[in-house]
Parts: C-alpha cells; sequence; structure tokens
C-alpha cells in the first residue's frame, strides 16, 4: 500500500533532511577546515612571506645592476637622482631587506638557510664592485678618463666580474625561490587531501541526503509564495509608470514563466527607454531590435530615428556646402587682395601667392611657373617661386612645352591631379626625412585660352574637388594680373629704351 503525503508532509520532510545531513557536514567540516588551516597557517606565515621577500630581494639585485650599467655609461655628476638611488639602496634598501630575511629564515630548514649565506657573500662582492666603481667614476668628469673607463666598463660587459657574480647570485636566488615555492605547493597539496577527504565523505552521505529532501519541500514552498509577491509589486510598480531595477526569479514552472515573460517585457521597455534616451542626444547608432514584429512602440521608435537621422544628415550635408562656399569666398577675397600686392614685381608676386596658397590649402609645397615667350620658336616656362614647409625655396628650374607633366599642361591647358604620384617625381623633405606626397595638383594659368604660367601643388593630403576647383578659378585671376604685370614691365622697358 502506497503512502500518500500531502505537499506540505513531502516539504517536512524534506526540510528535515537537510537540516540533519548540514548538521553532520558541519561536524565533519569543522575538523577538516581545523587540519586546512594548520597547513594554511604554515604556506601564510613561512612559505608564501619568505618566497615573496626573495623575490623582492630578487628584484633589488636587478634594479641594482640597471642602476649601475646607468652609472657606467651615462655621463653624469655625482648627485643625479639615479645615482642618489643607487647609493640608497647599498645603504638602506638592502640592509633594511636583509633585516627581514633574516627574521624569517629562522623558520628556514639548515640547508636553506646555507644556500642565502652564500647568496648574501656575493652579494657583498657585488656590492664591493659596484663601490670600486662610484668611487671611480665619481664625478662628470672622471668620465673622460680613458684609463678608467677601460677598467671600469669591462666589469659589466660579458665575463666581467659584475655579470658573473651577477649571474651567480640569480642562479642560486631562484634555486632558493623554487625550494620555497616547493614548499607552498606541498602545503597546498595537503590542503586539497584535506578536501578530498571531505568530499569522500559528503559521497557516503547518502542518508544524510536523502532526509535533505525536507529542505527543498520548503524551499518549493518559499519559491511559490515569494515569487507571486514579487510579480505583484513589480506589477504594482509599472502600473506606475517605474521599471524595476532588478530581475524577477525565474523558476522552471508556470510561476517562473511568468517571471521570465515579465522580465522580457521590463528589458524591452528599458531599452526603449534608453533607445530613447540615445536618439535624444543625437546618437542614432545606437543598437536596438523591436521585442517582435509586432512590437508596434518598438517599430515606431525606429522610424522616428529614421526620420530624424534623414533630418540630421540632410542639416550636415548643408553645413558642409556652407562650409565650402564660405572658404571659397574668402578664399577669393583673401586672394583679390594679394593680386593687388606687389604687381611690379612678378617674382615678390608669385611668392607671395604660392606661399599664401600652400597655407590655405593645407598642402605642403608648390611652385609657380611663368610662361617665357620672349622667343615664339623655345616658348618654355620657368620657376618663379617655391615654398614648402614654412620656408622660401631658391630653385631654378626651366620646362619645355611636352616635357614632363608640366611640360603637359602648359601644351594641353588642362588641370592634371594624381593622386598616385610616381617614384622619384618629387620629394617633399620635412625635418623627419623626405617622403613622396600623396597628390600632386598642376593648374594652368588661363585667360580667354591663352596660358600665362602654371601652379603645382605638392600634399601629403589628397585635395577635395571644391579645393581644386578653387585653385582654377583663382588661375584666372592670377593670370590676368601676370598679364598686366608683364605688360607694364615691357612698357617700362619700352620706355627706358625710348629715352
Amino acid at each position: 500500500m502506497k503512502i500518500k503525503l500531502s505537499v506540505g508532509q513531502k516539504l517536512s520532510l524534506g526540510f528535515a533532511a537537510i537540516i540533519i545531513f548540514f548538521l553532520g557536514v558541519s561536524i565533519y567540516t569543522f575538523f577538516t577546515l581545523s587540519n586546512s588551516q594548520k597547513v594554511n597557517k604554515l604556506n601564510a606565515t613561512v612559505y608564501v612571506p619568505s618566497m615573496t621577500i626573495l623575490q623582492e630581494y630578487n628584484h633589488l639585485i636587478v634594479k641594482s645592476e640597471k642602476l649601475i650599467d646607468t652609472w657606467i655609461f651615462i655621463q653624469s655628476n655625482e648627485d643625479t637622482p639615479e645615482k642618489n638611488e643607487l647609493k640608497k639602496l647599498i645603504k638602506e634598501d638592502y640592509p633594511e631587506l636583509l633585516q627581514r630575511i633574516n627574521v624569517i629564515s629562522v623558520n628556514w630548514s639548515e640547508d636553506d638557510k646555507l644556500k642565502f649565506s652564500e647568496i648574501s657573500k656575493l652579494v657583498e662582492t657585488l656590492f664591493g664592485d659596484y663601490s670600486l666603481v662610484m668611487t671611480s667614476l665619481y664625478d662628470f668628469l672622471s668620465y673622460n678618463d680613458p684609463m678608467v673607463i677601460f677598467e671600469i666598463r669591462p666589469m659589466v660587459e660579458s665575463g666581467g666580474a659584475i655579470v658573473t657574480t651577477t649571474t651567480d647570485i640569480y642562479t642560486k636566488l631562484e634555486a632558493l625561490i623554487a625550494v620555497q615555492n616547493k614548499n607552498v605547493q606541498e602545503g597546498n597539496k595537503n590542503m586539497e587531501s584535506s578536501l578530498n577527504t571531505f568530499m569522500r565523505f559528503l559521497t557516503f552521505t547518502t542518508l544524510l541526503v536523502a532526509l535533505g529532501g525536507l529542505l527543498v519541500a520548503i524551499f518549493s514552498i518559499r519559491s511559490i509564495v515569494k515569487p507571486i509577491a514579487n510579480l505583484k509589486s513589480i506589477l504594482l510598480m509599472m502600473g506606475k509608470g517605474k521599471l524595476p531595477d532588478h530581475k524577477v526569479h525565474v523558476g522552471t514552472d508556470e510561476i517562473g514563466e511568468m517571471a521570465n515573460a515579465l522580465n522580457f517585457l521590463v528589458d524591452g521597455l528599458k531599452e526603449k527607454s534608453l533607445f530613447a534616451e540615445e536618439i535624444g542626444k543625437g546618437n542614432f547608432n545606437h543598437n536596438y531590435n523591436p521585442l517582435s514584429d509586432e512590437d508596434v512602440l518598438g517599430i515606431s521608435l525606429l522610424e522616428m530615428r529614421k526620420s530624424l537621422q534623414t533630418a540630421e544628415e540632410e542639416e550636415e550635408k548643408r553645413k558642409e556646402e556652407d562650409h565650402k562656399r564660405n572658404w571659397a569666398t574668402q578664399g577669393l577675397a583673401k586672394f583679390a587682395e594679394l593680386l593687388r600686392q606687389d604687381n611690379d614685381n612678378i617674382e615678390a608676386l608669385s611668392f607671395n601667392l604660392i606661399m599664401n596658397l600652400v597655407k590655405y590649402l593645407g598642402a605642403n609645397q608648390g611652385g609657380v611657373f611663368i610662361v617665357n615667350d620672349e622667343d615664339n620658336n623655345n616658348v618654355f616656362v620657368e620657376m618663379k617661386a617655391c615654398y614648402a614647409f614654412e620656408r622660401r625655396k631658391f630653385l631654378e628650374k626651366r620646362i619645355l612645352l611636352g616635357e614632363g607633366l608640366i611640360g603637359t599642361c602648359l601644351q594641353e591647358g588642362q588641370t592634371i591631379f594624381l593622386t598616385e604620384v610616381p617614384e622619384n617625381y618629387i620629394s617633399i623633405t620635412s625635418g623627419l626625412g623626405d617622403s613622396n606626397p600623396r597628390c600632386i595638383l598642376i593648374v594652368p594659368l588661363k585667360l580667354n585660352d591663352q596660358i600665362f604660367g602654371i601652379i603645382e601643388i605638392a600634399s601629403f593630403k589628397v585635395l577635395e574637388p571644391y579645393q581644386i576647383e578653387f585653385v582654377e578659378k583663382i588661375g584666372e585671376s592670377i593670370a590676368s594680373t601676370i598679364s598686366s604685370v608683364k605688360i607694364n614691365i615691357r612698357t617700362n622697358e619700352l620706355l627706358i629704351q625710348s629715352q
């Protein structure tokens, strides 16, 4: 005959079983932890501190090695921070650390004490060599003594006294640290053994585990009442427009499914709230996915983002176009003013124009070539001004019709714009060395289909189309000014000849 137990009875039996189980586990745990505590205390008070302080000792030797290298190879006065630090390390830091090791080494084995004694003697020898270096290179002028340098520097080279002693120290110190680490590992192994014994004990307490069902039953009761109360409080909160800060615990029963659905809803509302905040801040790239294809609010928010993003993009385009127009307008006014200056000196005018044009474009180098057509059978352009990296360059260059890119531009009368500049075509020289530009712009100075000169611009950044168009526009004005200047110069020459 089966014994029928109510839910309350099953839960009560489970609670009683858990109480007995935990009582037995607690007693055994007490003894296991006591043993582990002893091992842990030995690790904490002897082995781990010993390994730590020996590593600190090793770090001190490494630091001293770097400081003595600095003392030897960097010429300096006696009272530099690095030299004072080495003196302090030898006189204060090392004795203090040695005293701490002597205190903790009381708990070491005799063999470990002997090993450390050997290391200490090596360190004393090392510091003796340091003392020789410090007294030999005592001031700035002592580094100029070749005999001193000849004696000292081999000590820190391969096979030298300092290098050999330091290597012996590292080797012996590493072995001693390994011993302490082994002690720590053995202690941990003992603790692990105790814990494994404890786990085996739990394996064989099946009877206590069976009685633990009582606690599971009680927990089941609480898992029904408490989740329902939580669901109620959260729903009331949401009814007031407030979202909970934490999620409802999700179980595996029907209440768990309700809690999961509520959590999903709350998460969705939080995502919507965050998404709306980010949209309000102008962050249209914030990722958001509607809860489903039927999420009316989520889909509406996405449509709102799309509309706002489109409006912002159009506004950015308008601002960019305004910026380009203003930049070109200001540039035209600026260069119109420049063209009214030095209009009786073509070299000064050319340099003033190319200097300001390179700066205004944010380029790196530029040159002005003026057409020399005094001999109709030998037409060429000659460089009148060159400017690069805030400096005037004095170069002489003559280019015939059809020769290279400049000659081609002169012959065809069309703008040439290159973003793949041939190797060795032109080199921009700065304080960092020589580099090829990323783009070359060659614009004819043309007026009424007649070319009066060429402007060549080289830049590390690729020029924008509106900048190229700007150069072409001011090219017409420059051509007109050059034409006037050449006429004035020719007129003055004729007047002089007639007199």
